[in-house]
Formats: C-alpha cells, structure tokens, sequence
C-alpha cells in the first residue's frame, strides 16, 4: 500500500492567492501617518505606573513585528521566546499581542487568569462566517457564550452522546477501509488526505444535520475547498483587524471573499433546515440529530437567552468548518510520524495484533487497553498539535501575570506548538518517542499544561472528546487494517516534515506608496531631523525619527513619561519632529525660564490647528488666538470682568452656595452608606460654578446635546490630543482621513446652538427688564452693543470667549481635585495632619471659608505637592516661535513649536529630592508657589500665555479639597487599602483617575 503525503503542500500557495499583493500595505503606511498618535508603532517595555510590561521585540512602524514573523510564525515566536522569555510582548499591526511559549506561563493565562482572559477577539471572520460572533468559537464571553456550550456540550459534544454515535462512527470507518482495500488491490496510491477529511465531513455532516452531503452540495468546490478557503481566510492578515480605519476599503479583497464563501454556506444551512422542517412536517424523521435538537428549541421558546435561526446556522457553521480541517490534520500527521518511524509503527501494530487479534477490526471500547497508541497519538500531537496557535483570547482586564502587567483588551496568543517543544518540559523534544509518556498521566485533555493540543480553561475545545476518538480511532484502524509504504522509492527519511501554519500565515508588505509619496513631499524636509541649524547654529539633540512620521510612532499613550525619559539621555531642551513640525520639548526649570521668561515674547504664540479653528470660532478663543493686539484686548476683556482677584472675590458667596449642595449630596451618600462617584459630583460643581459665574445660571446635562456637558467635554479633550493627520501632514486636511475634523464640527454645532440659546436668553432678559445680576455675558453684550473696542469684535467673539471659559473649567478643575483626595487618601498621614490642621484653625462647628485659606499653611502645601505630581495637563498649551532665537547655546527655528513638559519638571530631582514620593513637607521653609513665578512648579503656565484663570481655579481646587476632608472621613470601598489605588497615568490633554470613592 502506498500513501500519496499531500497534507499540506498546498497551504501555502492558497495563501498566498488570499493575500494579494505583497505591497499591500502600503498604503495603511500613509494611513498610519494620518492615524492616531502612532499607537501602532514600537511596543513600550513600561505600562505606565502600572507596572513592566513583558519583554518583547520593538517592531516596526505600523506593521509592529509582523514583517519579521515569516511564513512559520509558530515557530518564528518559538525562536524569539528563547531570546525574549515565555512571555513576550508585541504588536501585530496596531494589535497588542502576549505570546505564551511555556506551561508555567500557559497555567497563568489559562487557569490562574482564566476569567480574565476568557474573551475573544473581534475579527471579520467572527463577523462574516460566525453570523457576527453568534458560533461558539468565536462569541464573546458571557451569558450568550454559557447558553450555547451548554446546549451543544449536552446535545452533541457530551461523553453520553458521543457513546451514541459510536455505530455511525464504525459504519463511516468501514466504507473508509473498503475505499482502501479497494486501493490496495489495484496498487493504486492513495491521497489519505482527501479521504480522511472526507470520512471527517461524512461523520460531522451525519452526526448535526442527521445525513451526508456530496461534495457538489456546498457549492463549486465542495466541502474541502470551502473549508480550505475559509483557513487560508481565517490565516491572513487581514488589514481591517489591524488597521481598523480601512475597514471599509477591503484592500486585500478579504471580506469580499468572505462574504462569498458566507453567502454558500449559509444557503446551505437554509437548505438543511428546509429539509429538516420538511421532514418533520411529514412525519419522516426517524432519528433525532442536532439540528432537530435546536429547531425544537427554537419552536418551544424555552430558552433564557436571544435565539433564533441566526444562531443556528452560526453553531451549525462552527462545527461543520472546525471537524473538516482539524481532525484530518491531526491523523496525517500521525501517521506521516508513524511511516517515518517504523519501529514506532511496528511497535504500535504489536499492541493491536495482541489486544484485537487479526481477524475482526478495531473496536471504540478496545481503545482503553491500547497505552502506546495513546502514548503515539499523544506524542503525535506533542510535535504537531492541530493548530500551532490557540484561537487567541483578549484580556477583558488589566491583569498582573508573573510580574508582568497585561493591559486590558490585549490579545493573547497560547503558542501549543512551542509548548510542546520546551525542553524544561520534554527532553530531546525534536525526536518522535511515544515511550517518553510511560508512567506518566500527562494527558491532552487541558490539565497538564505542557501538552494543549485542545485548549484549556473556559475557552478550550468543546468537542475534544469527539475529536480524540476520531483520531485514535482511525489511526488505529488504519494501522491494523494495512501495512503502509511511502510511493516511488521514498524512505522514511525522505518524509518532508515541514511545517506549514494554520491560523496565522501574514503577509509582509510595506511602503511603496509611502515612498512616493516622500519623494513627492517636500525635498526631504519631512524626513530625519537635522542636528545642524545651518550657519546660524547647533539645534538641541534629540531622536532622529522616521520619515515623515518623525518621533510621533515612538511616543506611545503617554507622551510626557517618554518624553522625560528621553530628557535623561538627550537634555532638558531637545529638538524631535512630529511628522512635519519641528518641535523643542522642555523637561527642566533651566529651560523652562529660559522659554517662558527670558525669551518670552519669541515663544508668545499659538499654533494653528484644527481644534482652534473649529472649536475656538478660527481661533477668536483666549486659549488658542495668536500673539497680538487681538490677544491683548481679549485678555484684558476677560481678566477685568471675570478673572481678577476682586471678581473671584465677588462670587465667593455662589462658590459657597454651589459647594454647600455638593456637601449635602454627599451627606446623603454617607448616611446610605453609599460609594460616591467623586469625579463625576466634582465635574457637576465645576460646571455649574461656571454657568453660574459665565452665563448667569445653571444648565443641566440634557441642556447640551445628547451626552451633555460632561460627554462633550471629553469629546474635546480626546479630540485636542489626536494625532490629527491636518495638523502633522497639511495637504491630506481636505482628505479628513480619520474623521477627526467631522467628529470636531459636530460637538461645535452643538456648543454654537447652546451658546446661542444663552445669548439669546439674555438679550429678552434685558429687554424684558428681568435681568437682577450681570454675569459675564451680559459684559460682552453690552461691550458689543457700546461699540466701544478697538479690535474687530461681534457675536462670534463672544461664543467663542464662553466656549474657552466652559471647556477649561469642567474638565482642570476636577482633574486637580481629585488627584489631590487620591494622594490623600493614599497617604493616610497625610490626610489626618491635613485634617488636624482644619480642624484647629477652623474647628467642628462649621463649614470651610475662603477667608480661612491664610491660616492653612499645610493644605496649601499638599495642594502644590499634588499639582507637582499631577499637573491639570502634562503638557502645557504648545508655543510657537514667532523667530530664529538662541536658547542656552542652542538654534530654535522660527516656526518650531514648543511643548513645556510641565509633568517631567514636577519630577525633575534636581530641582526635587525624592521627586516622585508624595510628601507636602517639602515645602516648608520655602515661598515656591504655583502662580508661575517659580518654574520647578507650573501646574498654570508662566509668562504671557500663563493661565488666565489660574486665581480661579486655585481658589476652587483648594476650597473644594479643604470642605470635603473637613467634613468627612474618606474611605475606599470594597476593602481596598490605600496601596490598592490605581494612580495610573492616562492621556489625554490631561491626566485623569477615576476614584472608587469614598465614604463620609
């Protein structure tokens, strides 16, 4: 008898058919430069506060470490994990990916972890074939995900059912051993690959849909070639996982071939259903399978979760795909193992001559007396496990795994291939000895983690039960029933054993677009920053960058923290590109005196963007109006009107009032025992002081648009903080790639038709003669109606004045706020000391006055120390140089913008001993205040564009934290301790912590 060995020669050039192009990427090159921030570029070793990230190659920019994974990534990952460790950290395009090479880490994702990592990933393939992730592989984790196990785990997969279908197993097999005999008479070869996934879809088709189907069922090419397609589909890189703006385009052709092969099968599962409810119609069925299982299900309604004929074809699609590649895969392989290893064979033939004898076949129940065929299907699966890569699971959480922090919505990738070649594990683990299992119970069932063939955890595979007995099974039978010979001459160590992977072969390619689009651009000017100023002097150091992208891909999700960790290699004034602007980024007091003093007329100006233009009305806003006469006007308006001393003096008594509701909602919230969502009550009274002080009243939430104040002001602060692709790459702002500027005039249509409203609220307010107190708009109105101003000023001026006033204040002050309540309560000796203090100078019997501050040295002190830590924004508002300036020996082109990293200065330990610990006491004995004098600390700016409102909202941080201390004791909720608060950073124009909060 001879064996054609065509398992998987073909895989390849499939795939290669589904990827198109190798330049196919290209184009999301330029797409990422229009992207968002460089998100998609070099992974970042630290997770912020939250602890190290495991270790892991850097990659590339955009595609990560894809380029270099190779067409055998399993083994690829496997090379790296020597390198890198068993948990090692990457990106596949814009894809955070864990990759798990050992058992011990394998124990951790899969058992310790389970839950955490119980989810899967959305792709277009869970999308188009799994009816929108309704299959069971491919569904997220839930109640949905418990409901259909359980249901197919009773009605299929369970050991009762698969008992069941043992007769229809044995039947299946014997026209399997006539086909061969059949063969073996005629001394024809035999291509076992096609007739085993042939008996593998006979069996599955039988055991769901209650009969076979011919292969000329399923379409064109039959079962095999949808199935083949569907792996080599499942198997690509598919741009619009990766890079998820291009969705819509389907560069590759992927989805488009996708919803083909989607569009047979599903007519196909409508025709089995139609048969099935013909036949029950008629009264023709005879024996109940699984499809009638379901259809009954659905008639009766008796089930807890949503289920209709959708979600039938989606399980029937999930076991029918599955059972045609993987079972065949695995039996191949074995015996292409057993061929190459005759002793092996001879060996595993001994055993069923002495347990079965020679004149009946292969029985299931003889398959627990046969140890060494279990030990050669165990060893089989060891080398070639059915898929190399576990179908990838996504951390629903933050999680610590072995002192490494995995960050929520991280995709997982358990390598079973390299598992099953650790040699802390297996000795010798390239060779084939079944022998290595005696005295052993290493089994493939989930529990022993060094051998995973079939998952584990939650997530494993379901029919694994199904799917090992079909294997031994016809392993055995075949093996008994012949002797096997390779065809033409062949010997066993002729065997081509190459590998070929089954759900991750990825293309790599890169740029060509990209590099035309550089050689159109601007005569290399995009590219590697220069370090020589030409004639008139040195630029600081810095990073050189990458074309076009400049050091944009390198700053990660917290720019400040890298920012200052390249300020101890390159100095405190360095000079990077961020795709097209050149920009000098300061990180020391030095240097920010330098910038904000000594040259700070040069650097008095703004950059235009596009949040100034559509936000702040083309830039008319205090915030983001350039350098000027128009600037100088507008501040004064806004200073002598709203912000000066005696004016936050003058609203004291509304402060005081707005402050007194927020202490009763809580006193509230404490007699209930209730957890207080602190940002969100601090975010109201800012808003609502605001109202009051600009507008003359409060608006509720509702007022402004569908997701109100708060959702808006988010909105803006993300929005202010993207890599907008206008702003970095000038001749794509028509393009609006990202959709950043159409997200921008939406939330600007909506704060225009609110400040409108308030306009005009207050025009038939005064000319109705109800208005009692002037408030700020009634002001501008009045300044407008005098005509008395010597700049151009009208009703655009005005909204886009409110519209900086608004934005500012409720998103800063809380930000402060409650970064100071989390320090303290962090920081428990700091909380009573400060308490102490209140409760000396002010005592029990009543509430906090503005008028006490004086006399509150030590509040003052934590204050500042929080706003050194924490900073409202870690970068302040970008400068412009306005001309070609020296700075501290260095060349600043006219044109660079500079961003001031006032978090890396609070953190400067030149200028702060022990900067990163919290401790107010540092401040005694010096006059170091937050007001921009002193340029170790500048929560507001220093200089011309130092913060306007910095007295206002001082006075409000200050106040706020002082009457909630005084008034309540503050307690984490569900047990934390003080060490348990996530102080951990985000980005956005801001840093931000949410508090679990407190009980008074």
């Amino acid at each position: 008898m001879q064996l054609l060995s065509s398992k998987f020669e073909k895989r390849e050039e499939g795939m290669k058919e589904v990827v198109a192009t190798r330049g196919i990427c290209s184009f999301l090159y330029l797409l990422h430069v229009l992207g968002r921030k460089g998100k998609m570029m070099k992974s970042p070793r630290v997770g912020g506060s939250k602890g190290k990230l495991p270790p892991g190659p850097r990659g590339l920019p955009i595609r990560g470490s894809l380029p270099t994974l190779g067409h055998l990534p399993h083994i690829t990952l496997h090379q790296w994990a020597k390198k890198y460790g068993p948990i090692m950290y990457l990106r596949l395009g814009r894809i955070p990916t864990v990759v798990v090479s050992s058992p011990h880490a394998a124990q951790l994702f899969l058992k310790t972890h389970d839950l955490v990592f119980a989810n899967r990933a959305c792709t277009e393939y869970g999308r188009l074939i799994h009816y929108n992730f309704k299959g069971l592989s491919f569904c997220q984790y839930g109640s949905y995900w418990r409901n259909v196990r359980k249901l197919c785990t009773l009605e299929l997969l369970s050991n009762l059912k698969v008992e069941s279908l043992r007769p229809m197993r044995r039947e299946e097999l014997s026209l399997l051993i006539e086909l061969i005999k059949d063969s073996a008479k005629a001394h024809d070869v035999v291509d076992l690959t096609t007739m085993v996934a042939s008996l593998s879809r006979d069996t599955t088709c039988r055991m769901v849909f209650g009969k076979k189907y011919n292969e000329e069922t399923l379409g064109e090419g039959g079962f095999k070639a949808v199935a083949e397609d569907l792996m080599h589909l499942a198997a690509a890189f598919n741009v619009s996982e990766y890079i998820p703006c291009t969705r819509g385009l389907d560069l590759q052709g992927v989805s488009r071939r996708m919803l083909v092969i989607a569009k047979v099968l599903d007519e196909f599962f409508d025709k089995v259903i139609q048969e099935h409810l013909a036949a029950v119609a008629g009264e023709e069925k005879k024996h109940r399978d699984f499809v009638d299982y379901m259809l009954g299900l659905l008639e009766s309604g008796d089930y807890e979760f949503l289920f209709d004929r959708t979600n039938i074809k989606a399980i029937m699609s999930n076991m029918l795909v599955a059972a045609i590649d993987t079972t065949p895969t695995t039996i191949v392989w074995t015996l292409s193992e057993l061929m190459k290893h005759p002793r092996v064979m001879e060996k595993a033939q001994q055993e069923l001559e002495n347990f079965v004898g020679t004149d009946r076949m292969v029985d299931e129940s003889d398959l627990a007396k046969l140890d060494y065929l279990d030990m050669v299907v165990k060893e089989s699966m060891r080398l070639h496990p059915p898929v190399p890569f576990l179908l990838p699971h996504e951390s629903m959480e933050d999680c610590m795994a072995d002192g490494f922090y995995i960050p929520k919505g991280s995709r997982l990738i358990v390598n079973a291939w390299a598992i099953g070649r650790d040699p802390e594990a297996w000795p010798n683990p390239e060779g084939f000895k079944p022998e290595r299992f005696i005295g052993t119970d290493i089994d493939v069932r989930g529990h022993d983690f060094q051998l995973l063939p079939f998952g584990s955890g939650r997530r494993g595979c379901p029919a694994m039960q199904m799917g090992l007995t079909m294997v031994r099974l016809v392993v055995a039978q075949l093996i008994h029933c012949f002797n096997w010979e390779l065809p033409n001459g062949t010997g066993p160590a002729d065997l081509d054993m190459d590998e070929n992977p089954l759900l991750l072969l990825l293309i790599i390619g890169i740029c060509s677009f990209l590099y035309l689009l550089h050689v159109l651009g601007r005569k290399g000017k995009m590219m590697k920053s220069p370090r020589v100023g030409g004639s008139k002097g040195k630029l600081p150091p810095g990073p050189r960058g990458l074309p076009i992208l400049g050091s944009l891909p390198m700053l990660g999700h917290l720019p400040h923290i890298t920012l200052h960790q390249w300020a101890k290699k390159y100095g405190p004034i360095m000079y990077l590109r961020l795709g097209q602007i050149p920009t000098v980024v300061v990180s020391s007091p030095h240097a920010a005196q330098q910038f904000l003093k000594t040259h700070d007329l040069v650097f008095a100006n703004r950059a235009c963007n596009e949040y100034g233009r559509l936000i702040n009305y083309n830039f008319k806003g205090l915030s983001f109006c350039q350098y000027g006469s128009y600037w100088r006007n507008v501040r004064k308006l806004c200073t002598l009107e709203l912000l000066s001393n005696l004016k936050v003096e003058s609203l004291r008594p509304m402060r005081r009032e707005e402050l007194s509701l927020l202490i009763e909602l809580i006193k509230d919230a404490a007699k209930a025992h209730d957890v207080v969502d602190l940002t969100t009550m601090v975010a109201s009274l800012s808003r609502d002081t605001t109202c009051r002080m600009v507008f003359g009243k409060k608006y509720n939430e509702e007022t402004l648009g569908e997701g109100g104040f708060k959702a808006v002001g988010e909105d803006l602060m993300h929005l202010a903080a993207a890599f907008n692709v206008s702003e970095y790459i000038p001749c794509t702002r028509g393009l609006d790639l990202q959709g950043v500027g159409r997200r921008m005039i939406a939330i600007a249509k909506e704060l225009d038709e609110f400040f409108d409203k308030v306009i005009e609220e207050h025009l038939a307010a005064v000319a109705g003669e109800e208005k009692k107190h002037r408030d700020f708009v009634d002001y501008m109105l009045e300044f407008l109606e005098s005509g008395d101003y010597e700049f151009l000023f009208d009703r655009t001026n005005i909204k886009a004045i409110m519209s900086d006033m608004l934005i500012a204040a409720i998103d800063t002050t809380p930000t402060a706020v409650v970064w100071t309540l989390s320090e303290l309560m962090k920081h428990p000796r700091v909380m009573e000391k400060a308490q102490q203090e209140l409760e000396n100078f002010v005592g029990t019997d009543r509430m906090v006055d503005e008028s006490d501050f004086a006399k509150l040295d030590y509040l003052d002190m934590v204050v500042k120390e929080s706003m050194r830590l924490h900073p409202p924004v870690p970068f302040l508002l970008p400068h412009e140089s306005m001309e070609d300036c020296m700075v501290d020996g260095f060349y600043i082109p006219k044109g660079s913008r500079v961003i001031v990293n006032a978090w890396a200065i609070g953190r400067d330990p030149e200028a702060w001993p022990n900067p990163e610990e919290f401790k107010p006491e540092r401040f005694i004995g010096t006059d170091i205040d937050v007001r921009g004098h002193d340029f170790q600390l500048l929560p507001f700016g220093s200089g011309r564009r130092g913060c306007p409102a910095m007295q206002m909202g001082l006075t409000m941080v200050r106040l706020v934290v002082a009457q909630l201390i005084h008034c309540f004791n503050w307690e984490l909720p569900n047990g934390m301790g003080p060490a348990d608060l996530d102080m951990a950073e985000k980005f956005s124009l801001r840093s931000c912590v949410w508090v679990g909060d407190g009980k008074g």
